[in-house]
């Protein structure tokens, strides 16, 4: 399972998309000591706080808070929208794929998946080999491989829902438009349906490479730069509208924003916006 599992997905940003009140979550590592740092601004980009951590890699953003150990093993949390310290989790002995207050915990160690309940009562474990990523959304959890074989589960009882094998030859990731789930490759979006795979809205021009998704936005390379659009549906047919105003941000932007970190010889590795 690749340790930035989650977290290489989170570098998807699309500044400006939303014209809210917003504040953000960036961890950052030092190589040259093996330590890092989780560091929160404000909209304004002041910063609000920052911890101290041990594992950079092993930090965990989740639907209600980011997760981060100092020792290894032991959690602690700060809570996104409430800005405040979060539940705590003990005795983590592997990669955390999910967490939440309300549905438990899933860890992956050696191949397998072992599920918990919020009481950490094991519900259901599930071997898969060389998981690359997740993507959570409402009760359930979509999980895919180094093969593409596309794994979903029921997170309040940890039941397969069903197992689709090798549902794309190159990369995938998942992305939600108005609600529903896609799976998202270099020929267009899959819709995930109750049981598995539906309808594939080809893309209506050519792409050279995805790079991500992120709530309705697509990023792609074209011609070594980043393109943004925005994706909507009708009946049978993708539309792609550039967004011409957003902001993939890269190294360059994230040096100017932490530069007092930067200049202590931290980078960032993952980063997430909270409305």
């Amino acid at each position: 399972m690749k340790r930035l599992i989650v977290l290489l997905v989170l570098l998807f940003l699309l500044a400006g998309c939303e014209k809210k009140e917003t504040y953000s979550v960036a961890v950052l590592e030092r190589s040259s000591q093996n330590d890092g740092i989780v560091v929160f601004l404000d909209a304004d980009g002041e910063v609000l706080s920052d911890k101290p951590i041990g594992y950079p890699y092993e930090v965990y953003f989740g639907p209600d808070a980011v997760y981060y150990t100092v020792t290894g093993g032991d959690y602690q949390s700060f809570r996104y929208r409430e800005r405040n310290r979060g539940d705590e989790l003990k005795n983590i002995r592997g990669t955390i794929v999910y967490h939440s207050e309300k549905y438990g915990t899933i860890e992956y160690i050696d191949s397998c998946l072992y599920m918990y309940d919020p009481q950490r009562k094991q519900i259901n474990h599930f071997e898969i080999d060389d998981i690359e990523d997740y993507y959570a959304a409402a009760d359930r959890i979509f999980l895919w491989n180094s093969s593409n074989d596309l794994y979903c589960f029921a997170l309040e009882t940890g039941d397969l829902i069903y197992m689709m094998s090798r549902v794309s030859d190159g990369y995938i990731t998942i992305g939600k438009v108005n609600g529903q789930c896609y799976v998202v490759d270099e020929k267009g979006y899959t819709l995930l349906g109750e049981e598995g795979i539906g309808y594939t809205y080809v893309y209506p021009m050519a792409i050279e490479e995805v790079i991500g998704a992120y709530r309705d936005y697509l990023a792609v390379n074209e011609n070594g730069e980043t393109a943004v659009y925005k994706v909507s549906f009708d009946k049978y047919a993708m539309k792609l509208t550039p967004e011409y105003d957003e902001k993939y941000l890269d190294d360059l932007d994230f040096e100017k924003m932490y530069a007092k970190y930067y200049q202590q010889g931290f980078e960032v590795m993952a980063y997430w916006e909270v409305e």
